[in-house]
């Protein structure tokens, strides 16, 4: 059960870096508001959660392609 979460955890790490270069090399953290209001978290910041987001989404597509993969155990 451990090796699968880290599994899980790895490719979604190695697939959210590209994830971030490719988003981030499109916009520009500065210029995004949420609701009308330009976020208040910086660039550095913006950077962080954007990597947290895309390395969760990933890592939930890799647990539930791993969920599908069972074999029925």
């Amino acid at each position: 059960m451990k090796q699968h979460l880290y599994r899980i955890l790895w490719s979604g790490f190695v697939m959210a870096i590209p994830a971030v270069g490719v988003v981030f090399t499109l916009l520009d953290p500065a210029e995004l508001h949420v609701f009308g209001r330009p976020l208040e978290l910086g660039r550095i910041g913006t950077y962080t959660v954007g990597f947290l987001f895309f390395w969760a989404l990933c890592a939930a597509s890799s647990a539930f392609t791993t969920y599908l993969g069972r074999d029925g155990r």
